[in-house]
């Protein structure tokens, strides 16, 4: 059985936040299997608890992606929801001491080395996939904005910005761990002008010479829908295609989703080579009992 997992050990952050520049502490704890992804606002008495699910999205209204309970907010979640996601991380406690969580680099590269850091245990609980059986469409004629879920035997990412003045139009990515380690991952945080020009956020140049890849304003966006779709609580079986989307489009798409039930299902696998190829190099079929977590992490 394919199952779920958490973080073997705690590990610590701090950085300054994108929205206030502020220090901000942040840790990442074990959490017992079926929890899912929670944010807790430590700064507040009493501590407020989040959980990082579609219900609790806010209403886009920046740059970056926001949950919140009643009038309390954690904001640019989405480098550290993506950095989960690749890792395959599906239960986690996240405490942070303000309203949102640190930039560092602007990529989920620190975050995925964190996450490296703790190590990562299997727990007792099956591990869930959301597969895409029909196809979810978005679209506006006159933007040029476009963004699709479709049944796909795997998991693939495609994104275009038509009319980029300063890259490549064109990206994809077929998912596999090694994959979003060294072609997604690092992708910082961009932005496009109104002139169609991709820039990184913090940086002074949006000359091709500063980045790390030369697709990387696309792989940004790639990474930003990564990290948006984790709000949904499972990796995803499916094809996504985006033309000049970004975090307002993905919400409304996975609220779409969230109400086509018949375009997707709940499916769980019996062992690694039953996998989607992409998934498979995740897992391994010779874990023992010893190599499981009981759930008795702290949630």
């Amino acid at each position: 059985m394919i199952r779920q997992r958490t973080l073997r050990n705690p590990v610590k952050a701090s950085g300054a936040g994108l929205e206030t520049g502020r220090t901000i502490q942040l840790s990442i704890s074990p959490a017992k299997p079926n929890t899912g992804i929670r944010f807790v606002r430590r700064d507040l008495f009493p501590a407020v608890e989040i959980e990082a699910v579609l219900r609790n999205l806010l209403p886009f209204g920046s740059s970056t992606t926001t949950i919140a309970k009643h009038d309390v907010t954690v904001e640019s979640i989405d480098r550290l929801m993506a950095a989960f996601a690749g890792m395959g991380v599906d239960n986690a406690v996240v405490e942070v001491s303000a309203g949102e969580i640190p930039m560092l680099d602007g990529s989920a590269s620190p975050w995925v080395f964190l996450l490296e850091s703790a190590g990562l245990v299997e727990q007792i609980a099956p591990k869930r996939f959301i597969r895409i059986l029909d196809s979810i469409e978005l679209s506006n004629e006159t933007s040029g904005v476009y963004a699709s879920l479709k049944p796909y035997h795997d998991f693939s990412m495609v994104y275009s910005y038509p009319g980029i003045t300063n890259g490549p139009e064109y990206t994809s990515i077929e998912f596999s761990r090694t994959a979003f380690l060294k072609d997604l991952s690092r992708a910082r945080r961009a932005s496009f002008s109104s002139g169609h020009e991709g820039s990184i956020i913090g940086e002074t140049s949006g000359d091709s010479d500063s980045l790390r890849f030369p697709d990387e304003f696309l792989k940004s966006r790639i990474l930003d829908t990564l990290g948006d779709f984790y709000l949904c609580g499972y990796n995803l079986i499916g094809t996504f295609i985006g033309s000049r989307s970004g975090h307002e489009v993905n919400q409304q798409l996975l609220r779409r989703m969230a109400a086509s039930l018949a375009s997707w299902e709940y499916v769980t696998f019996a062992s690694a080579s039953a996998l989607p190829m992409g998934y498979r190099e995740d897992f391994d079929d010779s874990a023992t009992s010893e190599d499981l977590d009981t759930g008795s992490a702290v949630s």
